[in-house]
């Protein structure tokens, strides 16, 4: 039902053992079910508990290695009755890969680690190229009662003065300065602890280094072609023993087991069969049989009431177009069973007041083209495409054109010179969309079977607040509405609480006097819509002043382009924020609670998904 949130439905699956496996795959790939496994006492159910080593080994590889794997491959489907024989026999492999790579990995990064120091050793030298006074022979003999240090520190930190003794020798670069330290061995190791805090780093200065900086610099350079070649040649036979132990293949099945022995403990079983259950959206079991029937597995599946104390998860059955403004109620939380999903109605009021405050057929032409353009990239900003749309509609009432007022006549009225006009319109949206909030509220009473406590007093409160809203044209009748709604919740309150005695009419009172202050402050909250939009106009027209006060040219061009680039990040930003603030606390208030559990489907294997119809 539309406005409603979705209940999932309790399902069992039952399955011959040996495709248990598969059957838990396409369930996964259908993106339709929820785990929730019924345990039952003395019955069997999977356990893996040999396989959390082998997997607690691979893990710890996967840390260690993972930058010099491959991708994993797509795994061959294999049945769960082999599954701990396959997974022992699959650590093994990476094992066996990591016994002969590690050495080469060492290698490699200390090669890697090594070039990256000589490239800011070669910046250095490039530096001081022209200085024939440096002389770096015997600067780091490990032997040596005198050393030295070369530390890279950033330009604006400070650090504390130099002991005596110390040679220093600065070199400052845009961003950072070299710092050459020539001094007693002991001084200069005491130096860089205490330099450790300061965000300083220390590039080593090789034994090998020697000679004036250009000669020094080309011994660098050499180093670093010869580094070059052996990480290249380390990388390479990385990569023979990554194909030598099929290891993209190993890992795609080790990922797949690994997803497997997660899903799967604790299933129950027997002999011959298994049983999978837990929550799902599909409609009906013939919807979850041709899931199961599209991979040519055979299953039992049955519908059934939720086991007593489980409560079910609820989701959204929304269209695609409706599916990003569905953020505003997930700010909130998950709407419960008997919680409206004000989804829809917000895909139609955010665009109406985003168009509102944002005026502007150009403007709101950019902003559709950047929704079309990244909305796949970023489904949320799907909002401004509509959004654009009724930026473009009102635009055309108010006659505005990247903030020119003078190429199109208001369809309707300018803000700028009815500003009263702009101010009442929202009002009245607002009363209409507070009107809505109102009637989710009964509908979530009734169908918490609730209305009739609803009915009984509640029911006089939007009685009350839409006779005052039509007093406005017709005062008496106007009038008489809200004085019966407001007798109608004072009588039902005191009728609900008749044992309370004079307390009880006074906490009516109270509580008629609160909820009546909450929706006049809602309703005028409304008139800021209206503000924001002269505030656009107001914007509009100071850039359009500007561009007229110039001779034109170059500098109008650049004034027009540059005004309406600032209009659409400065309004743009505000007017999100807004309207968002609207919705969330002026229409959700009174009946979006969050009570709901989010349906969390059950996702496929972290490696690619199997292929349909591969028969196990």
């Amino acid at each position: 039902m539309i406005f409603r949130a979705q209940t999932a439905n309790w399902f069992e699956v039952l399955v011959p053992r040996p495709r248990l496996a598969r059957t838990l795959e396409a369930l996964a790939d259908s993106g339709l079910v929820e785990l929730d496994f019924l345990r039952e006492d003395g019955g069997e159910s999977l356990q893996f508990h040999a396989l959390l080593e082998p997997l607690a080994q691979w893990r710890r590889s996967q840390a260690r290695y993972a930058d010099y794997w491959p991708e994993p491959g797509i795994p061959a489907p294999q049945s769960d009755v082999q599954l701990e024989r396959r997974l022992l026999r699959l650590a093994q492999d990476v094992s066996g890969w990591q016994a002969e790579a590690a050495p080469h990995v060492d290698r490699l990064e200390g090669l890697l680690g090594a070039q990256h120091e000589w490239h800011r050793l070669a910046e250095f030298l490039r530096a001081v190229a022209a200085d024939d006074v440096l002389d770096f022979s015997g600067l780091s003999q490990p032997r040596s009662p005198l050393t030295s240090a070369l530390l890279i520190v950033a330009n604006n930190q400070d650090l504390p003065p130099w002991p005596d003794g110390v040679i220093l020798k600065q070199v400052r670069l845009r961003r950072f300065r070299f710092l050459l330290a020539l001094g007693p061995r002991r001084v200069l190791d005491e130096l860089v602890r205490q330099l450790a805090g300061h965000a300083v780093h220390r590039v080593e200065l090789p034994a090998w280094l020697s000679g004036p900086p250009v000669q020094a610099l080309e011994q660098v350079e050499d180093h670093l072609r010869q580094a070059a070649a052996d990480s290249a040649q380390e990388q390479q036979l990385i990569a023979d023993l990554n194909h030598k132990y099929r290891l993209a293949q190993v890992l795609g099945e080790l990922r797949r087991l690994e997803w497997l022995v997660e899903h799967l403990e604790g299933i129950p079983v027997s002999a011959y069969l298994a049983r999978i259950t837990g929550w799902t959206r599909a409609s009906g079991e013939a919807q979850l049989a041709d899931a199961l029937r599209g991979y040519e597995l055979a299953a039992v599946v049955g519908f059934a009431p939720p086991p007593v104390g489980l409560s079910p998860p609820t989701f959204t059955a929304n269209p695609a177009w409706i599916r990003p403004f569905e953020m505003f109620v997930k700010l909130l939380g998950t709407p419960g069973q008997n919680e409206a999903d004000p989804s829809p109605a917000v895909a139609v009021i955010a665009p109406c007041l985003f168009g509102y405050m944002f005026g502007d057929v150009g403007q709101g032409a950019v902003l559709f083209v950047l929704g079309v353009t990244l909305r796949k990239r970023w489904p949320m900003l799907g909002m401004l495409i509509p959004g654009g749309l009724l930026a473009v509609v009102f635009g055309l009432l108010f006659g505005s054109v990247f903030a020119s007022e003078q190429l199109l006549r208001p369809l309707w009225v300018s803000p700028i010179h009815d500003p009263l006009l702009i101010m009442l319109v929202p009002l009245v949206g607002g009363a209409i969309i507070i009107l809505l909030g109102l009637l989710f509220q009964a509908l979530g009473a009734l169908w918490s079977h609730h209305f009739l406590d609803w009915l009984s007093a509640d029911a006089g409160i939007p009685l009350c607040y839409l006779g005052l809203l039509l007093s406005w044209q017709l005062a008496d009748a106007g009038l008489l509405m809200a004085l019966i709604g407001v007798l109608w919740f004072l009588a039902g309150s005191i009728w609900n609480d008749r044992k309370g005695g004079p307390a009880a009419w006074l906490g009516a009172v109270g509580e008629l006097l609160e909820r009546g202050m909450q929706l006049a402050v809602n309703t005028l909250s409304f008139i800021r819509v209206g503000a924001f939009a002269l505030a656009h106009a107001g914007l509009s027209l100071a850039v359009m002043s500007l561009v007229e006060a110039t001779d034109g040219g170059v500098a109008a061009g650049l004034i027009f382009i540059l005004g309406n680039v600032l209009i659409m990040a400065l309004e743009g930003l505000v007017v999100s924020i807004q309207t968002t603030r609207l919705i969330l606390f002026e229409f959700f208030v009174r009946f979006v609670r969050g009570e709901g559990r989010p349906f969390r489907p059950l996702g496929p294997p972290t490696s690619p998904q199997i292929n349909k119809r591969e028969k196990s």
